[in-house]
C-alpha cells in the first residue's frame, strides 16, 4: 500500500528545506556595522580603540572597565575634555594593549582576559597571598 500523495510530496520538500537551511541562514546574517556615516560622532584621542567605534560600543567599553575596577569616569576623564590625556588614560592604554597581548598569545589557555580578570572591582589587583 503507498503513502498519501501528501506525504509523498511532503517528506522530499522537507529535505529539500532542510538541507537549503544553512544556506539561507548565511543568506540572512546580519552584515558587519558600516563605517560611520557623515555626522557620526568622532571621537578625539582615540589611540588603542578603532577610530570608527560607535558610540554605543564605546560607552559599553568604558563602562565594562569602569566596572572592573569599580571608579568613574574622572577617574581617568578630566571633564568636560573627555579627549584630554590623564595619566591614567596612559595606564588604561598600557593595560588594554597587555590584555590584548594576552588574548591573542594565549587563546587556549583562559576563555578571555579582562579589566575584571585582575582588578576584581579594585583600582589595583591584589597581590595575593604573602
Amino acid at each position: 500500500m503507498s503513502a498519501p500523495l501528501t506525504h509523498r510530496l511532503l517528506w522530499p520538500a522537507a529535505a529539500l528545506f532542510l538541507c537549503a537551511l544553512p544556506a539561507l541562514s548565511q543568506a540572512q546574517a546580519p552584515k558587519a556595522a558600516a563605517p560611520a556615516a557623515a555626522g557620526a560622532p568622532v571621537f578625539k584621542n582615540l589611540q588603542f580603540l578603532p577610530k570608527d567605534i560607535t558610540k554605543p560600543a564605546l560607552r559599553m567599553t568604558m563602562k565594562e572597565m569602569a566596572k572592573a575596577l569599580n571608579v568613574d569616569c574622572d577617574h581617568c576623564h578630566k571633564e568636560p575634555d573627555m579627549a584630554a590625556d590623564t595619566d591614567k588614560k596612559k595606564t588604561a592604554r598600557e593595560m588594554m594593549e597587555m590584555v590584548k597581548t594576552i588574548n591573542a598569545k594565549f587563546p587556549m589557555t583562559m576563555k578571555k582576559v579582562t579589566c575584571w580578570t585582575c582588578h576584581r572591582g579594585k583600582q589595583e589587583p591584589e597581590l595575593g597571598p604573602k
